[in-house]
């Protein structure tokens, strides 16, 4: 790969970015930001503190902050075998919803076919799982972010792919606010941005 190319890439993205953005931050920020995390692997991505404490984040809005959160499907039950994604569809009726959603981050079969491929994963262990939301958090432009701490500006990127996190995009299904997103980010360890 070419990475004269790549960086002018960023340069653009980062300046159509900061051109439509309402975020006060400079245009070499997001240039900074893609170059830093260009090289980083999934896997060295979860020896950083505030990606593990990110996690966890996750995973207490999504509910699987407890030991059995890797085997959990939505709804409250749980699958046994590591070797795919359960691809079981359970129907949520207080949200007039169906969904395939498992694992301590909860991700739709679907996506789980996406994210696999992306990342390299070869089964639905707890650590494919931890791999496979770090990818997630990158697809969403949001790694970065986390790396450097920018916690609201992740959350309000990730909200998107997970219900759980403010500002909530998907109707009632949010089961936190900022504030208390971000206290338990430094909970888990993570440090905010100064």
């Amino acid at each position: 790969m070419r990475l004269d190319l790549i960086a002018v890439g960023a340069v653009v993205g980062a300046a159509v970015w900061a051109v439509t953005s309402d975020e006060d931050t400079s245009i070499l920020d997001p240039v900074t930001d893609i170059l830093e995390t260009y090289d980083m692997t999934n896997a060295e991505a979860l020896n950083n503190a505030n990606v593990r404490a990110f996690l966890g984040l996750i995973r207490k809005g999504e509910g699987t902050a407890d030991a059995g959160g890797y085997a959990r499907i939505v709804g409250g039950g749980s699958f046994s075998g590591w070797e795919d994604h359960p691809r079981r569809l359970v129907k949520i009726d207080r949200l007039g919803i169906s969904s395939t959603a498992a694992g301590a981050y909860q991700i739709l079969s679907r996506t789980w076919d996406m994210v696999r491929l992306q990342a390299g994963l070869r089964d639905f262990s707890p650590a494919s799982q931890d791999l496979a939301a770090v990818q997630l958090i990158r697809n969403r432009g949001a790694l970065a972010d986390v790396l450097a701490g920018r916690i609201e500006a992740a959350l309000r990127k990730c909200s998107y792919e997970w219900a759980s996190l403010p500002p909530w995009r998907y109707g009632g299904q949010g089961t936190m606010n900022m504030e208390r997103a971000l206290g338990l980010f430094e909970n888990y360890g993570g440090a905010l941005y100064a």
